[in-house]
């Protein structure tokens, strides 16, 4: 899912011909999914 965000936010076409708010959207949610990653990954570390 990050992945496939990075890539639309990455693609020139996508980010040229979409709304504002539509990109706008896709950055602060693949800002958010980083976020939750990156804690998940904490957690992870402090279990192991």
């Amino acid at each position: 899912m990050i992945s496939c965000q990075g890539e639309q936010l990455n693609n020139e076409n996508v980010t040229s011909e979409a709304p504002e708010n539509v990109v706008s959207n896709v950055r602060e949610t693949l800002e958010n999914m980083q976020k939750q990653l990156q804690s998940i990954e904490d957690i992870i570390q402090d279990l192991s």
